[in-house]
C-alpha cells in the first residue's frame, strides 16, 4: 500500500514539474507584481526601554517595514 501511495506521488511531481517550469511571466505579471501594492498606514507604537539595548529603534523599524 505504502509502494503505491509513493508510486502515486512521485509520478504526480513528475508529470506536474515540467508544465510549470514552461510557464512563461508576462511583462503584465511583472508590472502588476511591483505596481499593484497600495499605500498603508503606519504606526510603530511605543517601545519598552529595553528594546534600546538591543537595538531597536522605532525609526529603524518603521524604515524596515517602509522598505
Amino acid at each position: 500500500m505504502r509502494l503505491a501511495i509513493l508510486s502515486a506521488a512521485v509520478l504526480t511531481l513528475v508529470l506536474v514539474a515540467p508544465s510549470r517550469a514552461t510557464e512563461q511571466v508576462s511583462e503584465y505579471d511583472r508590472f502588476q507584481l511591483w505596481n499593484g501594492c497600495r499605500a498603508v498606514d503606519m504606526v510603530v507604537e511605543g517601545l519598552p526601554d529595553a528594546a534600546g539595548k538591543i537595538g531597536l529603534h522605532e525609526e529603524d523599524i518603521a524604515t524596515a517595514v517602509r522598505a
